[in-house]
């Protein structure tokens, strides 16, 4: 492995997994270097630039020349194209895309044109600490873009519920998952008939979601529906569909994330499949059985790593975590209501799965 791979493992304190490949392991260590790099950017100062803040444009060429910088020393890597995925391929595509998670999950604060760090925020959940605004010379260690600090001594003991509340609130995450949610929404709801011709795809509940998360038939009385509206923007609705009468819809508001409610319905007929989780030494591989909410979603994209062969930000249903990180995120998600289940897996598996 070349020797700056090397210095930045020692500096991200991170390790290879047991099974796997040297050039997924040398992306992770690309990626984790960008996170701390671009959290570093936060703290550079430069004439004309009000006490605390730099400005956006000169932080998102800063992280442009990191991600040139890194492909360019490393082509055989493909670490641009990883970061690319689905976003714009562009340089200024994956600048942009890493400063808007970096926005989203509080890592950076935005005011006019410049851009701060936020306030430094440490809570201990699960044997680890989570951290927010770290300042470049902590040694900590590192998952995904994010940072932690490893408490040994917490390992194993039973998870506060106050700990893992102030986790929660820390990263603006969902309320813990309440099958009565929709029944408390359609209380305030004003529902109104389905219009002729409209083209409905109704919420699967029935577990197979091999086939997809949507079916053209309802399969309850009252569910979960989304169709297309004349700008071609998805839009959401609560459905009722009465024994007698006209189906009725009542569209939800742009603040209720119809995947929250998702996991509600699902929780109410009993069919919310758990995540899966694949120990392999240094490191976990992360399944969501079901895509997670969008908060969830933003924050897991945050922390952790693409699973080979995945690319881009967005993508989190499939997960690489640090495993002693991985400890923390399990007492932190089971808190909000998430299920997991450990996959076994024997030597010859393993050996199909990373050949």
């Amino acid at each position: 492995m070349h020797e700056l791979l090397t210095r930045m493992a020692d500096d991200l304190k991170l390790a290879q997994g047991t099974h796997e490949r040297m050039e997924d392991y040398e992306r992770r260590l690309l990626w984790s270097a960008l996170g701390r790099m671009a959290e570093a950017a936060l703290h550079d100062r430069y004439d004309g630039m009000p006490e605390g803040e730099i400005s956006v444009t000169r932080f998102r060429r800063r992280i442009e020349h990191l991600i040139e910088a890194y492909d360019a020393l490393f082509p055989a890597i493909g670490f641009r194209a990883a970061l690319a995925g689905q976003e714009d391929a562009s340089l200024a595509g994956g600048a942009d895309a890493l400063y808007r998670l970096m926005l989203e999950n509080g890592m950076a604060y935005h005011r006019a044109s410049y851009v701060a760090p936020p306030r430094a925020v440490r809570q201990p959940l699960g044997g680890i600490v989570f951290i927010r605004g770290q300042m470049p010379s902590a040694e900590e260690c590192a998952s995904g873009f994010s940072a932690y600090q490893l408490r040994e001594k917490w390992q194993g003991q039973p998870a506060d519920a106050s700990q893992a509340e102030a986790v929660r609130a820390m990263f603006q995450l969902d309320a813990p998952l309440d099958e009565g949610l929709p029944d408390c929404l359609a209380a305030h709801a004003v529902f109104s008939p389905v219009p002729e011709g409209a083209r409905l795809m109704y919420l699967r509940t029935d577990g197979e979601f091999l086939k997809g998360y949507w079916q053209a038939h309802p399969s309850s009385e009252f569910t979960l529906g989304r169709e297309k509206d004349a700008f071609g923007a998805m839009c959401y609705y609560l459905c009722r569909m009465p024994q007698h009468g006209r189906a009725e819809r009542w569209k939800i508001p742009e603040w209720c994330d119809h995947g929250l409610l998702a996991h509600s319905f699902l929780l109410q007929m009993g069919t919310l499949p758990s995540t899966h989780f694949r120990r392999d030494g240094a490191i976990v591989h992360l399944r969501c059985g079901y895509r997670y909410p969008r908060e969830e979603q933003r924050f897991l994209a945050y922390v952790s790593w693409p699973e080979p062969g995945s690319t881009g930000f967005r993508i989190a249903t499939e997960r690489v975590l640090s495993a002693p990180f991985f400890e923390g995120i399990r007492v932190l998600l089971t808190a909000l209501g998430f299920s997991f289940i450990e996959d076994e897996t024997d030597e010859k598996q393993k050996g199909e799965l990373f050949a």
